[in-house]
């Protein structure tokens, strides 16, 4: 004789994984730190660093990074700082940057004073095209110093008076999104 199962809903046996799924996301979506390069980073003084500037070429603070006004200082880099707050562990570093068609910038990380390489914009036809940047994993511990220094560059494809235009080192965003 067959036993008879009552017949539950598949939206009951749903519901819970579907509440579960949610909440993991929502703590995978909390533990990604997120620095605004206009907002939350701090210039760096030195005789080894020219200044930046903040653009606020939108209403959209998302939109605003910082850059180098190579007009004023072509091939030097700038650098800023952030203090990392969250709790310890393993992280990417992503750098959010902006490629543009008249040089391909240089953006270098450091955490607590140790390189974690450097990197480039690739050759662009477009302007302003937002380009992401990982760097290796790193310890970051609550306290640690993160460093990012970018310069511009003039690719010598683009003509501006008797010389070529530079790009300025454009970047919007530091990300750290923790390695599991």
């Amino acid at each position: 004789m067959a036993v008879m199962r009552p017949r539950v809903p598949a939206l009951a046996v749903l519901f819970p994984l579907c509440i579960s799924l949610g909440a993991a996301a929502a703590v995978a979506a909390e533990s990604v730190h997120v620095w605004r390069a206009a907002t939350d980073f701090r210039e760096v003084a030195g005789r080894d660093w020219v200044p930046s500037y903040v653009e606020t070429p939108g209403e959209d603070a998302a939109t605003h990074g910082r850059a180098v006004r190579t007009n004023l200082y072509q091939g030097l880099a700038a650098a800023v700082e952030v203090t990392y707050e969250g709790p310890a562990g393993e992280f990417v570093l992503t750098l959010v940057a902006i490629a543009e068609e008249d040089g391909e910038s240089r953006y270098a990380v450091e955490v607590d004073g140790r390189s974690l390489g450097e990197v480039f914009n690739t050759r662009q036809p477009e302007k302003r095209v937002p380009q992401r940047h990982a760097f290796p994993a790193v310890r970051l511990e609550p306290g640690s110093t993160i460093r990012v220094i970018f310069r511009g560059h003039s690719n010598g494809l683009i003509p501006e008076g008797e010389a070529y235009a530079w790009s300025r080192g454009r970047w919007r965003a530091l990300e750290a999104r923790p390695v599991r």
